[in-house]
């Protein structure tokens, strides 16, 4: 389908009928490959950073998530929040290990790495990539009597300081091109090998339970194909 160009969604649906009358129950495999991908933890938050990503969890406007940080800030459990850096300076490293040490005994199940927790890991300690102010990060654990967006900001900007020294996450990919007839078909499935600093994030980014793992030369049995107009 993706070779010809169609004039109207009649012509697509024609095809994708004739492509499913033609189906055989199964399909064989003339091609397989997996590729891994190590995927590293997301930067420290800038306030641009921090103000998407709170839209995009909890709904949150721009305007709203800066109101919702300087509360923060002013009540002294997270450092300054209007700053456009997602790096923190080298002379920060005592204190910023000193934190690490306490908030990361809350997540014991997390594998973390000690060589990230040290003044040559550039993405987090890089003073050639901080302005006025740092990143955000957490600056006490004394976050009582917050209120419920408070709680939300203040846990995101947490578990996004703690998965800067966490272990890289592997995801693991298999590829397959299939044969059906005369029909052509690619299908991809991937999992993630090994979680962790997602493992931060819990649900959201578990393992996928439906991964294939097939070779070339075997056959698959085709589901009937329901062709539907979207």
């Amino acid at each position: 389908l993706n070779d010809v160009k169609y004039d109207d969604s009649k012509q697509v649906l024609n095809k994708l009928e004739a492509i499913k009358s033609s189906l055989n129950s199964y399909s064989d495999v003339i091609a397989a490959d997996t590729t891994k991908e190590v995927e590293k933890p997301k930067n420290l938050y800038s306030l641009s950073t921090l103000q998407v990503d709170a839209n995009r969890r909890f709904g949150f406007k721009a305007d709203k998530t800066l109101k919702v940080a300087q509360s923060l800030y002013e009540m002294k459990v997270i450092s300054y929040p209007r700053t456009d850096s997602q790096h923190l300076s080298t002379e920060m490293f005592a204190f910023t290990d000193s934190l690490f040490q306490r908030f990361s005994k809350v997540k014991p199940d997390i594998e973390f790495i000690a060589d990230k927790v040290s003044l040559s890991n550039k993405k987090v300690f890089n003073d050639d990539k901080v302005s006025d102010h740092h990143a955000i990060i957490p600056t006490s654990d004394s976050a009582k009597s917050l209120s419920p967006d408070e709680l939300k900001l203040y846990s995101i900007i947490l578990l996004r300081f703690l998965s800067v020294f966490a272990a890289d996450a592997l995801k693991v990919t298999n590829s397959f091109e299939l044969k059906n007839n005369d029909n052509l078909f690619k299908l991809s499935t991937s999992k993630y090998s090994k979680l962790g600093w997602k493992l931060l994030y819990g649900s959201e980014n578990s393992y996928v339970s439906n991964f294939l793992e097939l070779n070339k030369g075997d056959s698959i049995e085709c589901k009937p194909i329901i062709v539907t107009k979207n």
